[in-house]
């Protein structure tokens, strides 16, 4: 991992001992099947996928064989779980506007060899999905590292909108596509038609998995 790549004290010495055994165990519970992990690229790279529930990012981690560190929310960083997050790799960010210092330490974690995950539709969608913002474009353009598209299948039934509590009564599918490429383009007009070519190989994916 590059040095670029932080983690903290309570992360190496508590949670990284722990994260193997916790990562399998999860997939068993949930029974996770991931398809397309020979997909992911060295080095740094941004990992964007649909977004239907908060199950989403445990999903995620617990199918890598890297860390990666994920974009969310600021609401979720309050209270006392919101003082664990920053261990696990989240990063902040402000939504209803562009969040210039959170977009700027993602670009730094990039340019540093790490892997940053982003939900391009910037909130969960109750159903199908929705229009994505650009934010996925900037770091895709400005990084000029790969973006992995992903689809999540199945997190919406077992922890919906609403509910408190996962109950695995379905099984959950991670599909990896192939790495895209959009490096030579200009900046920034094209920022929402990358974010739209992003989202359009996620449905893609999605599509396969029906």
């Amino acid at each position: 991992m590059s040095d670029a790549c932080p983690i903290s004290v309570f992360a190496r010495l508590f949670l990284a001992p722990l994260c193997p055994s916790v990562r399998a165990a999860f997939r068993l519970s949930f029974r996770i099947s991931a398809i397309g992990i020979e997909n992911l690229p060295n080095g740094a790279f941004i990992l964007a996928s649909n977004h239907r529930s908060y199950l989403d990012p445990p999903v995620i981690a617990s199918v890598l064989p890297r860390r990666v560190f994920f974009i969310a929310k600021e609401e979720l960083f309050r209270g006392a779980f919101g003082k664990v997050l920053p261990h696990l790799g989240a990063l902040p960010i402000r939504r209803g506007g562009a969040d210039i210092k959170a977009l700027q330490r993602a670009l730094e974690l990039l340019k540093g060899g790490c892997a940053i995950a982003i939900f391009p539709e910037g909130t969960r969608a109750n159903k199908g999905f929705l229009e994505p913002k650009p934010g996925v474009g900037l770091l895709a353009i400005k990084s000029l590292a790969p973006v992995l598209p992903v689809c999540i299948k199945g997190t919406e039934a077992v922890l919906p909108r609403g509910s408190k509590f996962p109950v695995p009564k379905a099984r959950i599918y991670v599909k990896i596509g192939k790495p895209m490429s959009f490096q030579g383009l200009e900046e920034p007009e094209v920022y929402k038609q990358v974010a739209r070519d992003v989202m359009d190989a996620i449905v893609g994916l999605c599509n396969e998995l029906d």
